[in-house]
């Protein structure tokens, strides 16, 4: 069967924006197998919201392989205001029976986009050069898979009683400089090489923690730094 990519991670969408460029995705999965329906319809609740913010429509663009994809507008800011928590449930039809599905996702202001590829992995171990990920030298696969490891690992952290946010860090970089060890941990221990996996490990767990402690996060979600820094409940991040 053709690999299709799909992360797994919370989806979000851009807060006042067509997001033609960023649909959210679906793909039906019966039995443990990623099955290709044949159509699929898409109703959305914001939070707390006793009936649907948005109707069942027809997912548009529609169906590409086993992927259902909605570009959803929220420049009606009324139906889509910035918050965390959105509802979309989709009724799905495959070999002639109706499935029907759900997922949660947030409507936020900034993408928290890691922006690390291929080189920015080398320029801090050259020993990666040759290697690959199921033949993708690049590592592009593997790097979006951490990449939702590193945002469940944040987005599990408690701020002031509620769930972080990764979009909260406005400095990318503060994800993006433990992230980048994180992705050389998975490296090596797909390469079975568990001693530098560990090694790497630990770097990723003690930097993202001094990076999370002293950020200055857009805890209002006004698109700016708050000027006291911290404030997150300590938890044990992923391995």
């Amino acid at each position: 069967m053709v690999y299709e990519e799909r992360r797994i991670g919370r989806q979000k969408l851009l807060y006042n924006n067509t997001n033609d460029d960023h649909p959210l995705v679906y793909q039906l999965v019966v039995q443990g197998v990623k099955v290709t329906p044949t159509a699929a319809t898409v109703a959305i609740w914001k939070p707390a919201a006793t009936s649907a913010t948005v109707a069942a429509v027809a997912a548009s663009p529609g169906i590409t392989g086993t992927l259902i994809e909605h570009v959803v507008d929220t420049t009606t800011t009324g139906s889509f205001p910035q918050d965390k928590g959105f509802r979309a449930q989709l009724e799905i039809t495959y070999d002639s029976e109706t499935y029907t599905r759900h997922f949660i996702f947030d409507v936020v202001k900034f993408f928290a986009d890691l922006a690390i590829s291929f080189d920015q992995l080398v320029a801090l171990d050259g020993t990666i050069r040759g290697r690959h990920n199921d033949g993708d030298e690049d590592f592009g696969n593997m790097v979006e898979a951490v990449s939702d490891i590193i945002r469940h690992d944040i987005e599990t952290k408690m701020l002031e009683g509620q769930p972080m946010l990764d979009s909260m860090v406005i400095d990318t970089s503060k994800i993006a400089v433990p992230g980048r060890f994180a992705m050389l941990a998975q490296i090596y221990e797909n390469s079975k090489e568990f001693e530098q996996a560990d090694r790497y490990w630990e770097r990723y767990r003690s930097t993202l923690k001094k990076a999370l402690s002293s950020a200055n996060l857009d805890k209002d979600g006004d698109g700016f730094e708050d000027l006291d820094p911290g404030g997150i409940t300590p938890i044990v991040l992923h391995k």
